[in-house]
Order: structure tokens, then C-alpha cells, then sequence
């Protein structure tokens, strides 16, 4: 998929939000990497699980380099995340 048609709308929306240009938007989306961390009281949780994979899911959409922080009890989500991934 061509990147500039991948990243329209959120890079539309993202220049709109921070005063930037829609190609600064699109760089911002591919360089930087993003941080998704679930808390230990909440990783037990059927619904945070949930929502932390979905989250993951959503933006991997749009920014490639996301990284991943589980409490060691929660390990078992990184296989739940390679199984959504490959459904």
C-alpha cells in the first residue's frame, strides 16, 4: 500500500492537532517509537488485556515501531498478541 494513501486521514488529522505539515505527520508516524505498557495490577484483567492488545493492534497501523512492556506475570500476552496478528 503506498504510504501517502495509508497515512491520509491520520496524517491529515495529526498536522491539524500539531500544526505541522501533513509530511511531517507521515515522518513523525514511521521514526518514532511508541511505548505500550500495561501495569501489573491491571494485566490480570480480561478487559485491560483486551484493550492493551487492541491498542497494539491500532497502532501498529500506522507507526511500525512499537515497544512492549509486561510485567513478567504477563508474558503469556505476547503470544496472545502473535496469535490476533496472525488471525
Amino acid at each position: 500500500m503506498d504510504n501517502h494513501i495509508q497515512f491520509s486521514r491520520p496524517a491529515r488529522l495529526a498536522a491539524d492537532l500539531g500544526a505541522r505539515t501533513e509530511g511531517e505527520a507521515v515522518q513523525l508516524f514511521s521514526e518514532k517509537r511508541i511505548l505500550v505498557r500495561i501495569e501489573e495490577e491491571f494485566a490480570a484483567d480480561g478487559n485491560s488485556k483486551e484493550t492493551f492488545l487492541l491498542a497494539i493492534n491500532q497502532i501498529l497501523r500506522f507507526c511500525p515501531n512499537v515497544v512492549i512492556a509486561l510485567p513478567a506475570a504477563s508474558l503469556e500476552l505476547i503470544e496472545e498478541r502473535a496469535l490476533h496478528k496472525n488471525s
